[in-house]
């Protein structure tokens, strides 16, 4: 690892305003206004509807700090640049409508004062509009370990007759919506906020699902579950929650799993490598710091003792890319995963 330097110290401190470049670059489009090559300040303005003078400080700061190349007068996308091109397929863009959200600003605001005293339970609010953002935003991992997901219960769905799956807490209902997707034998059931829903049944929708899928709305801890159900998965749900609830959301998981059933859960995990090698797990807890009560990244230990604790076996545990994801999937003590 590097040495903190003066030079760390400072880029640290200014971090924001990078952030902030990057937020504007992608609000007003100045990266599609690049895509088809170079261009002057005057230019891009002109597509953006914005002062010329005021775009090109702008379009300044982002070479700055290296999110655009300048040549002469002329301002071009970087190597990689094409993620941030709103209209082309490798578009990455969307993931600041999470990662740099009002809400996760605000919650960052005055981090002293929420380690001294903790935060709200903002997270677990009905109506809390980030997870709208969230259901229709779905970041550049989410595609990942819904792949690993897939895979791992590939060989077990397909003798599995009519599989019936549980997406709890659903969100986009991605892991759902694909794996009925994926199984024409199979479909799926969603339960989320009202509010969330919507989102969920335009990827439904999308996906040409529809008919294979329902949608509840409810609170994973007080809701009617209904089932028995093949597989329950539980992506992205458990961080928001202290060990303690976490057992009691996981016994009222294997009540309404069939013999023979399958438990997943998948997301950020923290506690098997250093913590300069989990980033994005760490920062997962901040935020659960400041929007719930007992929330945090995980670790797989904790999950290894959490799922024995409430009637599962041994999980298999795969990882995501050289993420700190995990997708961990268990059946009941008495079968196990076999």
């Amino acid at each position: 690892m590097s040495p903190f330097t003066q030079h760390s110290l400072v880029e640290t401190l200014q971090a924001y305003k990078r952030t902030s470049l990057l937020k504007a670059g992608l609000e007003l489009r100045v990266f599609d206004a690049l895509a088809d090559g170079p261009a002057e300040a005057a230019t891009v303005a002109k597509a953006a509807g914005t002062d010329e003078r005021r775009t090109a400080v702008l379009l300044g700061a982002l070479a700055a700090v290296g999110l655009l190349d300048c040549h002469d007068t002329e301002f071009a996308l970087p190597e990689g640049g094409e993620l941030l091109v709103s209209t082309g397929p490798g578009f990455r863009g969307g993931a600041v409508k999470l990662l740099v959200s009002d809400a996760e600003w605000d919650a960052m605001r005055d981090l002293a004062t929420l380690v001294r005293t903790g935060g709200p339970a903002l997270a677990t609010d009905p109506g809390f509009g980030y997870w709208q953002d969230f259901a229709a935003q779905a970041t550049f991992v989410t595609k990942s370990t819904v792949e690993v997901f897939l895979d791992a219960l590939t060989a077990w769905a397909v003798d599995r007759p009519a599989p019936h799956l549980l997406d709890l807490g659903c969100g986009h209902a991605l892991f759902g919506l694909l794996f009925t997707q994926r199984f024409a034998h199979a479909r799926m059931s969603g339960l989320d906020g009202a509010d969330v829903l919507p989102a969920a049944r335009a990827q439904a929708a999308r996906l040409d699902v529809t008919d294979r899928a329902e949608f509840l709305a409810g609170d994973a801890f007080t809701a009617p579950l209904d089932g028995p159900y093949d597989v329950v998965v539980a992506a992205n749900l458990l961080p928001l929650f202290s060990p303690e609830r976490c057992a009691v959301l996981l016994r009222r998981i294997a009540g309404v799993l069939r013999p023979g059933g399958r438990l997943v859960l998948a997301g950020f995990v923290t506690g098997e490598r250093p913590p300069a090698e989990e980033t994005e797990a760490h920062l997962l807890s901040l935020l659960m710091l400041a929007w719930t009560t007992g929330g945090q990244a995980h670790s797989v230990a904790t999950y290894r003792a959490l799922l024995a604790e409430a009637g599962f076996g041994e999980p298999e545990v795969r990882p995501v890319g050289g993420l700190p994801v995990r997708v961990l999937v268990a059946g009941t003590v008495n079968e196990g995963n076999g």
